[in-house]
């Protein structure tokens, strides 16, 4: 396997974990506040759309389950490319 290719591989693991952290974090927390910077814009973008539609409690959900998604999807890809397929 390429060695960048490796590299890349555990970064995408490794931002997948922190992502899912992030994302046990937002489900685990109560309290009424808006989504923090630390999300990129669309992610953050839609949960301040749900928040508007359907409360703060529910934004805040919201962004925590796409935080969990796109965090499955990189730790998966990277998964992948170690293994080679």
């Amino acid at each position: 396997m390429d060695r960048r290719i490796k590299w890349f591989a555990w970064l995408a693991i490794a931002a997948g974990i922190a992502l899912i952290g992030f994302a046990v974090r937002d489900f685990t927390a109560s309290g009424d506040y808006p989504p923090s910077g630390l999300s990129c814009r669309a992610l953050c973008g839609l949960s301040l759309i749900a928040a508007e539609l359907l409360g703060n409690e529910i934004g805040q959900r919201v962004l925590a389950g796409l935080q969990l998604a796109l965090g499955l999807c990189s730790a998966a890809l990277g998964v992948k490319l170690i293994k080679g397929r």
